[in-house]
């Protein structure tokens, strides 16, 4: 009658443990300041926790930029009466700025900030709903106040304690995942249909072109077809199926047979001819990627200051990973499994190795570009 819990205990790691102790500063600070807003506070401090020091000092000042967006735009409805006019008012007002906000730091790729930036904004405007004397844009500005102070207690205390100890090689955690076909994002377009394997920031959307790179295949039904433009995007395709034929307008113009591959800028004009199934790397500019066929037996040796994806061709693939010196790992992929390995983006970047037995995958690599002095 009811599903069965599975519990994976474990002690509580760094992160959590930091978070609770942020949670207690704020508290300590707003007891000794006697402040009100110290939900805010709170909440801002659970929310921008991240795993390193260098993730929450990057997610910090996004945090801020959502932050005081939120709370500009409250300010501004209760400077005008707008949530008190009526209820009605008062739903449109909600919905009106929800709606602003959410696709505000979508574009400006503060994704991870939504929750925040929304957060003070509906603090804000139903915070004006309070009992009459409370001047609202004294209130508003508090609020703001609020959730700043929330942010940087959370990186001061993330840069403060158990912070890692500087070793060359050895500060990054690698995550590996394996993600079967059947758990990809599938959607149909005008010649076929195509499966989303991975996407970065893992919470973008290929249709509002606020990715920084997405891995896919495709299937092309029909005998001829009309890319996508893609401006500021460059394109990484590799047939693993069919043949395919690529004619970029005013560029050239290939023949693709099973696992031969092309690149291209998003921009051109490109058409294609043939029935096939496809490989495909789409990164934004600053993004340096590539596509290539690793053989049995083959063993390589990776780095963590690159996304590195695997895809398996065949069923029944073994593959072993060696992390950090620990003992060898072994796993099975599914034919078009996706092997993922994720891990912190930071500059100490440790090793890690990945050999494929008895059959061949298409390896992914994502690297940002280097920009020379």
């Amino acid at each position: 009658m009811f599903n069965k819990i599975n519990i994976d205990w474990h002690w509580p790691g760094p992160r959590t443990i930091k978070t609770g102790i942020a949670v207690a500063v704020c508290l300590i600070f707003y007891g000794i300041m006697g402040r009100d807003g110290i939900m805010m506070a709170v909440t801002a401090s659970i929310l921008c926790m991240q795993a390193s020091v260098e993730k929450s000092l990057d997610a910090g000042k996004g945090n801020i930029i959502a932050s005081l967006m939120g709370g500009a735009l409250g300010t501004a409805a209760v400077f005008f009466g707008i949530p008190g006019h009526s209820a009605m008012a008062f739903i449109i007002c909600a919905l009106v700025g929800v709606v602003f906000l959410i696709h505000f730091c979508h574009i400006t790729r503060l994704s991870e900030s939504i929750v925040l930036s929304c957060l003070v904004y509906m603090t804000i405007i139903t915070g004006f709903m309070a009992p009459e004397g409370l001047d609202p844009v004294a209130f508003s500005l508090n609020r703001i106040v609020d959730s700043l102070i929330g942010i940087m207690v959370t990186v001061f205390v993330n840069a403060s304690i158990f912070k890692p100890p500087a070793q060359k090689g050895l500060l990054a955690e690698v995550i590996y995942i394996i993600r079967p076909i059947s758990g990809a994002r599938t959607t149909s377009w005008a010649g076929g249909a195509t499966s989303e394997l991975y996407i970065y920031p893992e919470d973008s959307f290929y249709g509002e072109r606020n990715f920084g790179f997405r891995i896919s295949t495709a299937t092309v039904e029909v005998e001829e077809s009309t890319f996508t433009s893609l401006p500021g995007f460059k394109r990484y395709i590799m047939t693993l199926e069919g043949d395919l034929t690529l004619s970029h307008e005013g560029q050239h113009k290939v023949k693709l047979g099973p696992c031969e591959k092309d690149f291209f800028l998003g921009d051109w004009s490109t058409k294609s001819e043939g029935k096939c199934k496809d490989f495909n790397l789409i990164a934004r500019k600053g993004y340096n990627g590539g596509l290539e066929i690793i053989l049995p037996g083959t063993e390589l040796n990776l780095s963590t200051e690159c996304f590195n994806g695997f895809y398996a061709l065949e069923g029944s693939t073994e593959v072993e990973i060696l992390i950090g010196g620990k003992e060898p790992v072994k796993k099975i992929l599914q034919k078009s499994d996706f092997l993922i390995f994720k891990h912190d983006e930071i500059k100490d970047a440790k090793e890690y190795s990945v050999k494929f037995a008895n059959e061949k995958c298409v390896h992914i690599s994502v690297g940002r570009e280097m920009h020379k002095e």
